[in-house]
């Protein structure tokens, strides 16, 4: 039977858990990025379904939509915008937490934008029809 003491590894870990952990501004960061990159995806496949709608109803010569495109916005493009929205208003409840909590205002600042980004999105969207 082996009876060889071994070294405690509570140091390691507690060294490597020091390595790995990012500052508050530094995660604060990496999250504004998810949130940029998750709502440029969003916005891409919210204006790529919405323009194929589009796309449909002009290529068929038609004035207006009809409920076949009703359904595919529905099925397609409503989705997209519901989740959407219902990440950036979490976001806003974590900004607005953070800038009441923190005094940090990046957060409410990158929503904003993002929000007029999207708002600008969908008015050139029914612009367009």
């Amino acid at each position: 039977m082996n009876t060889k003491k071994t070294k405690d590894a509570t140091p390691v870990i507690t060294s490597l858990k020091a390595r790995l952990s990012l500052s508050f501004a530094a995660q604060s960061k990496m999250a504004l990025f998810i949130y940029g990159i998750a709502n440029l995806i969003g916005l891409i496949m919210y204006q790529s379904s919405v323009l194929a709608i589009l796309h449909t109803i002009k290529m068929e010569e038609r004035d207006a939509p009809d409920f076949g495109d009703s359904l595919n916005f529905i099925t397609t493009g409503l989705p997209i915008l519901a989740v959407c929205l219902l990440f950036n208003i979490a976001w806003v409840v974590k900004a607005l937490i953070n800038a009441l909590g923190r005094r940090e205002f990046l957060g409410i600042i990158a929503a904003a934008l993002v929000l007029a980004i999207w708002l600008a999105s969908v008015v050139m969207v029914r612009v367009l029809n």
